[in-house]
């Protein structure tokens, strides 16, 4: 992830627009950083036990998370998309919104 932001970042201040790759990139790290906070925030949320479940810091914490990993940007969807590229099923493809297009 570290590299992909640095690449990224590199890029940016350079007054260039990312490739294709460098956006499936960018767009798995924020998949991939959603999820690991989901595992966190599960394991929290089983760690406090039933206090999880009263109105407070940790309920609102689980909730806000697990809402993110349905947000388009880091569902299956996105996640299919950058297998695609990867895979070299998008050739001439570019991203548009939440997926590639020719």
């Amino acid at each position: 992830m570290r590299e992909t932001w640095d690449d990224v970042e590199r890029t940016l201040d350079a007054g260039r627009k990312l490739d294709v790759r460098q956006e499936t990139m960018a767009r798995l790290a924020l998949n991939h950083i959603t999820w690991t906070v989901a595992e966190v925030a599960r394991f929290v949320h089983a760690s406090v036990g039933t206090s999880a479940l009263r109105d407070g810091l940790m309920q609102r914490l689980f909730r806000d998370v697990h809402a993110g990993t349905a947000h388009i940007t880091s569902g299956p969807q996105a996640l299919r998309e950058c297998g695609r590229e990867l895979a070299g099923l998008a050739q001439g493809e570019s991203w548009v919104l939440f997926g590639l297009q020719a």
